[in-house]
C-alpha cells in the first residue's frame, strides 16, 4: 500500500443532486442506512471558527475513541501518511478557495502503525447565516470484492 501511485481526477462540475423527497427519509434515517454494516461518518469544518467536528463513525474510521466537541485538525492530519497529509491540506484549501469539493482515497495510519485506505467526500456550502463550511463523509475504502451482509431481527 505504501508505494501505490496517487490517481488524480478533475471534474468540471459535480454530479447533479439526487432528489429524495419522495422517499420520506430524513438525514438520520439516511445515515442509519449508510452505517448499518460499516462505519460511515459525517464531519464539518466551520470556516469562521476553524472548528472541526466528527460524528462517532469518523472517530471509528480513524481508529480513535469517540469524543465530544471539536477535533484538533493538526492532530488529525498527523494520522495520515505524510504525503497524503500534504495532499489533504491542499484539497481543503482548494475547496475553500474555489467553493467546491473533493473526493479522496488516502492512507491513514491506525493505532497499530499499519495503514488503511479511507475515503472521504466533501463539499463547500454556505448555511443561511452566510458563513462558509466544508461538510463531508468518511468511510473505509473497500476494494472490489463480492460480499453479502444481512441483518437479523
Amino acid at each position: 500500500m505504501e508505494n501505490r501511485p496517487l490517481n488524480v481526477e478533475v471534474f468540471a462540475n459535480p454530479r447533479p443532486r439526487q432528489l429524495i423527497g419522495s422517499f420520506n427519509l430524513n438525514a438520520e434515517d439516511l445515515l442509519e442506512i449508510l452505517s448499518s454494516f460499516d462505519p460511515y461518518g459525517l464531519w464539518r469544518l466551520d470556516l469562521e471558527s476553524g472548528q472541526f467536528f466528527w460524528s462517532r463513525d469518523v472517530f471509528n474510521v480513524h481508529g480513535l475513541e469517540p469524543a465530544e466537541g471539536p477535533v484538533d485538525m493538526n492532530e488529525a492530519f498527523k494520522l495520515y501518511h505524510p504525503e497524503d497529509a500534504r495532499t489533504l491540506g491542499r484539497l481543503i484549501d482548494d475547496a475553500i478557495r474555489s467553493k467546491s469539493g473533493y473526493r479522496f482515497v488516502l492512507r491513514l495510519r491506525m493505532p497499530d502503525g499499519k495503514y488503511r485506505l479511507i475515503k472521504s467526500v466533501a463539499r463547500y456550502r454556505e448555511p443561511e447565516d452566510g458563513t462558509g463550511e466544508l461538510v463531508g463523509v468518511f468511510s473505509r475504502f473497500a476494494l472490489d470484492i463480492r460480499s453479502i451482509a444481512t441483518v437479523e431481527n
